[in-house]
């Protein structure tokens, strides 16, 4: 059960992915605001960037891409902490990105497990 009062931005252009994933994390105990793009999650930041504790970003998506939405994000609050989710590998997905950047990278597709404990490392909930 997640300890503290985390609430996560997901962004999933895939309905029922973006359901999915919102119910595990929400079951885990955290909060989720679910986006189906990322002029959406963009959005959602904007109207309060010190409500999330962490993003979770598809890379493919459409109105902005993952790398978009993480600019996006990063201009309002340099230290977010944000995971990519994507279908590509991690070597050609972090590509696009800093070493460094990113919190952690999540091959799609990946079992609930695996992403809560990803989601807990970052967050630095290890027990």
């Amino acid at each position: 059960q997640a300890r503290g009062n985390f609430q996560i931005l997901l962004a999933e252009d895939e309905q029922a992915l973006l359901e999915a994933t919102m119910e595990v994390l929400q079951r885990a105990g955290y909060e989720v605001v679910g986006a189906l793009d990322g002029g959406q999650a963009v959005a959602f930041f904007e109207a309060d960037p010190g409500a999330f504790s962490l993003a979770i970003l598809d890379l493919t998506m459409p109105v902005l891409d993952g790398r978009e939405c993480f600019n996006r994000i990063r201009a309002l609050r340099p230290d977010m902490k944000v995971i990519l989710a994507s279908g590509y590998g991690s070597l050609e997905a972090g590509s696009r990105f800093e070493e460094g950047e990113l919190a952690g990278f999540l091959q799609k597709p990946y079992r609930s497990r695996d992403l809560i404990a990803l989601v807990r490392k970052v967050l630095g909930q290890e027990t």
